[in-house]
């Protein structure tokens, strides 16, 4: 609150918009969705002179708020209004907090938004173009994050092969930056791989995810 208001105080509505986008997903966090949709809804308010770039980041946040609500034409709406501002994104006046959010961090924020809406096979082609584009998620948290629910997602799609290299890929990165909201996302996958353990490059997958928990 203290953040929001400083960016009140110094007329920035935009980065007061940003920091109601982070609140939001703090709400999401703990379950209260409907707080974080009408938090979103405000920051949406907030953002009517913000940048193009600006726009799309919090309009993908708005539409993760409506996937977790089961909301889907809201919610697709939402990521349309998404692509559609962040054709117009480039632009020498974007915040130096909004630049991380280039095409592959929109089409990973986008499969998340697909994951946490249940539509599989949208999700496993936004996770793909995210991790397979040029620069790709170079962060190593969120790039974690994205690999384990790309990975989640393989296995509701029933492609455990894809789903091990997935896993293999995202460990390195989740024992340099280890989270506790990928513990989170970690658990949610284990209990999706359980029905598999009898496999054994599973059972030793389960092994290492758990021991990647903090």
């Amino acid at each position: 609150m203290v953040g929001l208001h400083a960016a009140h105080s110094a007329d920035d509505h935009a980065l007061g918009a940003n920091i109601l986008k982070s609140m939001s997903l703090q709400l999401l966090d703990f379950d209260q969705r409907r707080e974080a949709l009408d938090v979103a809804d405000s920051a949406m308010s907030s953002s009517r002179a913000a940048t193009p770039r600006t726009v799309a980041m919090l309009s993908v946040r708005k539409a993760r708020t409506h996937a977790a609500l089961g909301e889907t034409r809201e919610c697709t709406d939402a990521l349309r209004r998404a692509e559609a501002a962040l054709d117009r994104a480039p632009s020498n006046d974007d915040p130096s907090w909004v630049r991380y959010f280039d095409e592959a961090e929109f089409s990973a924020q986008v499969g998340m938004t697909y994951f946490e809406l249940g539509a599989a096979k949208e999700a496993d082609s936004w996770f793909s173009r995210a991790l397979q584009s040029g620069g790709g998620v170079t962060r190593q948290r969120d790039r974690a994050t994205y690999l384990i629910r790309h990975a989640a997602v393989k296995v509701d799609l029933g492609e455990l092969e894809h789903a091990h290299a997935l896993c293999q890929e995202a460990l390195p990165f989740l024992e340099e930056a280890p989270s506790a909201r990928n513990g989170y996302r970690i658990g949610e996958l284990r209990a999706r791989l359980k029905p598999h353990v009898s496999r054994p490059e599973i059972r030793t997958l389960d092994t290492r995810l758990a021991a990647s928990v903090v």
